[in-house]
């Protein structure tokens, strides 16, 4: 399911089958509103996990809200790696969850989370940045016959990284990183992943 601004990894639920259900990136509770209005979310009761790509409020927003819904949160996820704003020095994740029992779990290149049918394989990052954009998480998530490469804000420098250490693998689909900022995307990532279909999250017309 792709709303415009959001990405969300979401297996449909089935008979009550336990599925397992991600949600990833930006504005959650608003995409959950978007998805509610459309009827997607009438079976959307727990979510096995909410995967937040670094600290930017533009992937972190509404993460308060949505732990105060009646959605059952199981995991919070985010970048082991974490540069602080400086009108803000403490992890927006981490407060966000204040007041809960939820615990955010830190991921970094080489973990992999369960995915019926496939996984959800951390790529990156495999080192700290000065640059929060770099410290996003890049996930390949595979299944049901196809990949789709996540990409959050991930900029130049963190892309080498991954390319010079052989992570990046071709993927069906790809997430254009940092809303098809110029500071992203490169040519070479491009032809590593060599995508039959790129898709944007951005507000631009």
């Amino acid at each position: 399911v792709i709303c415009r601004e959001r990405d969300v990894i979401k297996r449909e639920h089935r008979s009550g089958m336990h599925i397992s259900s991600y949600i990833f990136s930006h504005m959650l509770y608003q995409l959950l509103l978007c998805l509610m209005q459309t009827g997607v979310t009438m079976y959307v009761t727990r979510l096995t996990g909410v995967i937040l790509t670094h600290s930017h409020s533009d992937h972190t927003g509404g993460l308060k809200q949505l732990v105060k819904s009646d959605i059952r949160i199981e995991h919070v996820y985010t970048s082991a790696f974490f540069v602080p704003e400086e009108e803000d020095k403490e992890n927006p994740v981490i407060k966000a969850l204040k007041k809960t029992d939820l615990k955010p779990e830190y991921l970094k290149g080489g973990d992999v989370l369960p995915l019926d049918g496939g996984k959800l394989e951390v790529l990156g990052p495999l080192e700290k940045s000065e640059t929060e954009n770099c410290n996003s998480l890049v996930l390949l998530a595979t299944g049901g016959g196809g990949s789709i490469l996540l990409t959050g804000d991930m900029e130049f420098p963190e892309e080498r990284s991954l390319l010079n250490a052989g992570r990046i693998l071709h993927a069906d689909v790809l997430k254009i990183a940092n809303h098809g900022e110029g500071d992203a995307t490169s040519d070479q990532l491009v032809a590593a992943v060599s995508p039959s279909l790129a898709l944007i999250s951005t507000n631009t017309e």
